[in-house]
């Protein structure tokens, strides 16, 4: 490019960006066509003559999950700001966005499965009211229990309920029997498996995951797990559990107690779901999530960005 055409290209970018012209007047003015200036701009970009920035906050975390959803080949990436705010903070941030995805997602469905545990119970108590009256919830996972009832898929699918004016499936058995044979017992009756074998077939399902190791871990507080179940863990390269199921590195189900009583939808029937929307919150989640993405366990995520940038470093 010699310098004549090099200024009669910076003065189309001043008509055109400065002075607000468009393409024709200034085609007019400089008496030449429209696709002369418009090769004019273009060769602007393409010579740094011009650059474009974008001043928004929100321009990072845009582009991290257009990024993760072109990565991972997800149907949706959601992420909340993470950076200088406190663990509270981000989660109830997470939480937020769930529910402003949720409000319009579950309104295209008829029905949903619902796991358990603080992140989807914390989500039904932050819903609003919303009449969806179609649809229809089913526990992913035995909810009865005498304590930390709020937590359980079958209270969760009840507020949930109680919010969206909507049916709901309860499923009448523990979310951990204490044995196989107790466990075989319950799968023995007809109700509890018409529920399992819908909750299989949902349109959505809503999960949390875990990882074992962390020191909040719900499982582990409730004593649902102990010491005897993080060394069989640790054998097994488990790196999380979602709907109770622990899973390891490659994304599979592993042979251990918990899995062998847990009352509830496996990884492989979740995996068939058309939508799984996948929610997380704290940096301690990040192996789990990455591995949960790879295998398959989500098409929707909604996590906050410690998370997302630990996913987009991950080859």
């Amino acid at each position: 490019m010699n310098w004549e055409e090099r200024k009669e290209i910076v003065k189309i970018a001043i008509y055109y960006y400065y002075q607000n012209l468009t393409q024709e007047q200034i085609a007019k003015k400089l008496n030449v066509s429209r696709p002369a200036i418009s090769r004019s701009l273009q060769k602007a970009k393409d010579y740094g003559i011009i650059n474009f920035y974008i001043k928004d906050e929100s321009f990072q975390i845009v582009n991290l999950q257009s990024s993760l959803e072109e990565k991972y080949g997800l149907n949706k990436v959601i992420i909340a700001p993470a950076y200088h705010l406190s663990e509270h903070e981000v989660f109830n941030l997470v939480v937020k966005e769930a529910v402003h995805y949720l409000k319009n997602a579950l309104k295209s469905v008829s029905t949903v499965g619902v796991s358990w545990g603080n992140t989807l119970s914390t989500l039904v108590r932050e819903f609003p009211f919303e009449e969806i009256k179609h649809l229809t919830l089913l526990p992913l996972i035995g909810g009865i229990s005498k304590m930390h009832i709020e937590l359980h898929s079958n209270q969760i699918c009840y507020d949930l309920m109680k919010k969206l004016y909507c049916n709901s499936n309860f499923l009448n058995a523990p979310a951990l029997a204490e044995n196989t044979l107790i466990k075989n017992a319950f799968y023995d009756s007809p109700p509890i498996l018409e529920v399992l074998e819908a909750g299989k077939n949902v349109d959505m399902a809503i999960l949390g995951v875990a990882s074992p190791y962390s020191s909040d871990n719900l499982m582990r507080k409730i004593g649902y797990t102990g010491n005897r179940d993080l060394k069989e863990f640790e054998r097994l390269n488990v790196v999380g559990d979602i709907n109770s199921r622990f899973f390891n590195r490659e994304g599979k189900e592993v042979d251990c107690r918990i899995n062998n009583n847990v009352i509830g939808v496996s990884l492989e029937d979740i995996k068939n779901i058309p939508n799984i929307v996948l929610i997380a919150s704290g940096v301690q989640k990040s192996e789990a999530v990455l591995t949960a993405v790879k295998a398959g366990y989500a098409h929707t995520l909604i996590i906050d960005e410690k998370i997302g940038n630990y996913l987009m470093e991950k080859n």
